[in-house]
Formats: C-alpha cells, structure tokens, sequence
C-alpha cells in the first residue's frame, strides 16, 4: 500500500518494510473507516495492535503535540485550536503542584490526560475533530521534533602516567538516539494518521512527508553509528547477556538459601526464557519436560511453537541449574499444585513480579 501512496517511491517501502532497527521496525497501518460499525466490531478492528503498544503510541503522539504546542510560534496552524485550549488549561493544573524545594513539578499528568482524551475523542468522519491539521503538517516541521531526539552522556578515559598512575577524565558529549526511536516515532505518527482515517497519499504535502521520512530513517542509523564511532562507544544496544560463571553461582545462592521465598526465584531463573514467552502447558514425555509456548512478543497469536514444544533436560553435572530439579522442588512445596487445586504458575503476568 504505502510504495502505491508514495508514487513509485518503492526505496521507501522497502525501508519500513526491512528489520533490525535496535529490535524495532516500522509499523505500517491500513487506513479503516468506521462509519456505521457497531461498537463490537470497532473493538476487534482496534484490536490489530496490543494495548501496550497502543499506550506507548499515545504516549509518543502527546510527546509530538506538546513539540507542536511549546514551538506553535515557528510551526503555526498544525494543531486544533481546541486542543491548543485543552493543553493551555492543562498545563495551569499542572503548574499549582510543587517539589518539596518549592520549584514547580516537572510532572505533566493533566497535559497527558487532556491529550488521551482528545485522541479518544476522534471521529474518523469529522476531520474538525483531528489533533493535527494533516495539510500543514510537512516533513520540516516533523523533522524539529525528530531532532530533538538525543542525549548527553560522560565518557570517561583511562590514561596512565609515567609513574604507573591512572588519571580518569570525565568529558560530556551528546549523541543522537538509537534508530528505534526514530522509528518509534514514526510508527506513533503513522497510528496518528490511522485513527484519524487519513490517507498519506491524500496530499502533496503527506506524500512528500513519508517519502523523506523513509530516507531520513535510512540516514539516522548511519549518522548514529558515526557518532558512536567517533567517540570511541559500541554500536550495539542492550545488555550483555549473563556469564556463564555468574548466571550458576546465583544458581547456586537461590538453591542452597533456606528462605521458601527463593525456591519459586530459582524456578523463575531457571524458566525465565520461556516464562516471559507465557508457557500455556507442561507436559512430560521420557526424560524431557515439555513446555507448550503461549503467545509472545514474536508470536502474537501463540501459533510459531504450537505443533513443537520445548524440551527441557536435566543437568546432572550441575544440580543448580537444572530445570528438572528446580521444577521438582517447585511441586513438593506445593503440594495443591500436585492436587490439581491450582495452576503451576498462578496469576496473569509472573514476569513482572521479578522484573522490579
């Protein structure tokens, strides 16, 4: 749909389309009209994405119109008037509470609900009831906000003296964010133009947005490798994973501990991989423990694993971290699990229990 929108432009199609943009890629939505649906089947075509993820689009969508609002002097006429109104009465409640030094609160809560509920507000056939004037919204004026996408960080280099002394030196640079964000905010503006029901191709001005934003998307990952580059930082995001070493000695301190609180941690440490995939089922079959995977990140709809289960086998070598016997111990302390009373893993969302 969008290479159709952007007249031949299929680079920029195939941009959105490619992955492995820090674990983030473009979210192309298809325009729909609700006119005339009844509220149950508007519910299931809001369903095409995740409630999470509909929140951090909001989320991104307030962080563009506040952009919007704080520049409406060098960027005019983009945003509706009544939500100008809105976040200008929001923003007085949100300047009455104080830190305990008496400064004003950074907190924005009220600018943030007011502009929720604006969104919720929208009427796909009412184009007055739009947050943004679409017409007037052109790549430059994006593009300020997209600049603002950076951060300062202190580099700190070792160097050593004649007289074996190390000196460390502190220097502050800024740097650009990672791609994903970029492409982020891409997907919360692309969401923006499909709860309003408006077309990218409806304009010049639309086309010629989402035509240099594709190229814009492709330049960030470089210049942000760059930069990195320059100032001696790694190019790759996230954590390293665990060492072996540590991941069996916090094995080992979980195991041994006499506190009861601690068997179903070192359950979880030693299922959080699949944990965090939402296990539906355990099954035994030989000398292996099965574990039928529900929906996850990757797998919405629980279908990838459906028809080929993990295996999990024991590791004698290593008692600590053996899956099997950490589940045995699991069981015994809870014997109403072995009576069928309960399920293994009670309540909806174990994760974030240990994700604190």
């Amino acid at each position: 749909m969008f290479a159709d929108q952007t007249l031949g432009h299929a680079e920029a199609q195939a941009l959105f389309d490619e992955d492995g943009v820090d674990g983030a890629t473009y979210q192309e939505e298809e325009v729909l009209d609700n006119d005339g649906l009844d509220q149950e089947t508007v519910a299931i075509l809001n369903a095409r994405i995740a409630t999470s993820t509909r929140s951090r689009y909001t989320g991104m969508i307030a962080r563009i119109i506040n952009h919007f609002y704080d520049n409406r002097t060098t960027l005019p006429d983009i945003l509706n008037p009544d939500l100008i109104i809105a976040i200008e009465e929001s923003n007085l409640i949100d300047s009455q509470p104080r830190t305990k030094k008496g400064a004003p609160s950074k907190s924005r809560e009220s600018n943030k609900a007011a502009i929720t509920a604006f969104l919720t507000g929208v009427d796909q056939n009412n184009p007055t009831s739009s947050p943004v004037k679409f017409d007037n919204l052109t790549f430059n004026a994006f593009a300020s906000f997209l600049k603002t996408f950076n951060k300062r960080i202190t580099k700190r280099t070792a160097t050593h003296t004649a007289d074996d002394t190390t000196v460390i030196a502190s220097t502050t640079v800024t740097i650009r964010l990672s791609a994903g964000s970029f492409s982020n905010a891409c997907s919360a503006l692309s969401h923006l133009f499909t709860e309003c029901g408006i077309d990218k191709a409806t304009s010049d001005t639309s086309r010629d947005l989402w035509r240099k934003l594709a190229l814009y998307l492709k330049g960030c990952r470089r210049t942000g490798a760059r930069e990195r580059a320059e100032h001696g930082l790694r190019n790759t995001e996230g954590k390293d994973p665990m060492p072996l070493a540590a991941y069996v000695h916090l094995a080992q301190i979980l195991s041994q501990s006499s506190n009861p609180e601690y068997i179903v941690c070192h359950l979880f440490l030693e299922y959080e991989s699949v944990v965090n995939a939402h296990i539906d089922l355990f099954g035994i079959y030989e000398d292996a423990l099965l574990v039928h995977l529900g929906p996850s990140k990757c797998d919405q709809e629980g279908t990838k694993h459906a028809c080929h289960p993990w295996h999990l086998y024991s590791v004698p070598q290593e008692p600590a971290i053996c899956p099997v016997l950490a589940c045995a111990k699991y069981l015994v302390t809870n014997l109403e699990i072995l009576g069928g009373d309960c399920k293994v893993f009670d309540g909806p969302a174990q994760y974030y229990r240990f994700n604190s």
